[in-house]
């Protein structure tokens, strides 16, 4: 798939697919173009459709002219609520929930981002794989800790990668969103350069702090920022430019254990 971003593991995982989409692709207009994943945004719902089944016969070619792969979406609010996945999703449907898991192959769990962090999961040598989304909210109600906890499985034997997400040195937010997230994160809150209610927060650096803490065994993530990266969607690079009613799409972070 054209942009395709891969999930970095501490060694390769042949029966793994796993990575972020890019904007590019698809058949999404304006400001959505081109692979926008997400309904309900001002998309038209035909084209977002035509975008989910590209992914899904992307993700899984055997079935190229049939039926193609049921990817779980969620409806994403911030939460965190887990739901688990068994090996037939319900087709349309997208649970209340910011994060997912499944020991079932064949099943792909996606989150939907652009600029929150998009969080996959995997056993090594097992057949758990967990999906999360995670703003300075989900950072907050500890999202992956409640992940983690639901897959009920020793956390030293899970890896964890970082996809694309609003980076550091673009997170700038007044008190309300520093103020919690230094008393929870104190080494991702940084001095702005230029206004002194104002913080810089790093999204990322907080996550792996989590994660390490939760005792995950390995942890790797991306360094791209997505209001710099012109190939990805970045709500906060839509709203810079047009202003706060602007929009913008949804790149999806995947996970996929082959059957």
């Amino acid at each position: 798939m054209e942009g395709w971003i891969p999930a970095r593991w501490s060694v390769a995982v042949p029966d793994i697919v796993a990575g972020t989409t890019s904007r590019y692709g698809g058949v999404s207009q304006g400001e959505f173009e081109s692979l926008n994943l997400r309904q309900g945004i001002g998309d038209s719902d035909e084209r977002v459709a035509e975008n989910q089944r590209r992914l899904a016969a992307w993700l899984d070619p055997e079935q190229a002219g049939q039926r193609s792969l049921e990817i779980q979406w969620l409806d994403q609010v911030h939460g965190n609520d887990v739901v688990y996945v068994d090996g037939n999703p319900e087709v349309g449907q997208q649970p209340k929930a910011d994060a997912a898991w499944t020991d079932q192959p064949g099943v792909a769990l996606a989150i939907r981002t652009a600029d929150c962090l998009p969080v996959l999961l995997r056993e090594v040598d097992g057949p758990f794989i967990g999906a999360a989304h995670a703003g300075w909210r989900g950072l907050l109600n500890d999202v992956v800790g409640c992940l983690v906890r639901e897959m009920d499985i020793a956390p030293e034997r899970l890896e964890a990668w970082i996809g694309p997400a609003l980076g550091s040195c673009c997170f700038e937010v007044g008190q309300d969103v520093w103020g919690p997230m230094q008393a929870s994160f104190p080494d991702a809150v940084q001095a702005h350069g230029r206004d002194v209610e104002k913080r810089m927060v790093d999204m990322r650096r907080a996550m792996i702090v989590r994660l390490q803490q939760l005792g995950i065994g390995s942890v790797k993530a991306s360094t791209l920022c997505t209001l710099h990266a012109q190939s990805l969607y970045s709500h906060r690079q839509a709203t810079l430019q047009g202003g706060s009613q602007a929009m913008t799409g949804r790149m999806a972070s995947v996970i996929l254990r082959c059957g």
